[in-house]
């Protein structure tokens, strides 16, 4: 039987497994202007999809997934907003095509 994996262990792991895995799915979103799409209000999910051109099940998917990270928040079901870091991820004239977020040059 092998040892249990150390906690620190576990957490790096978890963590390299987290980027590889979400990373895509924020660069699918970030490519389809979903941040930009919810600049303000609420928006739901279906509506996002159809403007964004997505799956809508998979657009909620994605979003939900995202919220565990503190990307989104989903504030009735299906219904999301963004976070405070959305500047990092919105397509601000001044930086678009800079792919990582650049706190100087974002609007908060």
């Amino acid at each position: 039987m092998s040892a249990p994996m150390s906690n620190s262990g576990f957490q790096a792991a978890m963590s390299i497994l987290s980027h590889v895995y979400f990373a895509p799915i924020l660069g699918r979103l970030i490519r389809a202007r979903v941040p930009d799409l919810l600049a303000g209000e609420a928006v739901r999910s279906a509506e996002l999809a159809n403007q964004a051109g997505l799956h809508p099940l998979s657009t909620v998917r994605a979003l939900r997934a995202l919220t565990a990270f503190g990307v989104f928040r989903e504030v009735a079901p299906c219904t999301f907003v963004k976070v405070k870091l959305r500047a990092c991820f919105g397509m601000h004239p001044a930086v678009s095509g800079i792919t990582r977020c650049s706190p100087l040059r974002n609007s908060f």
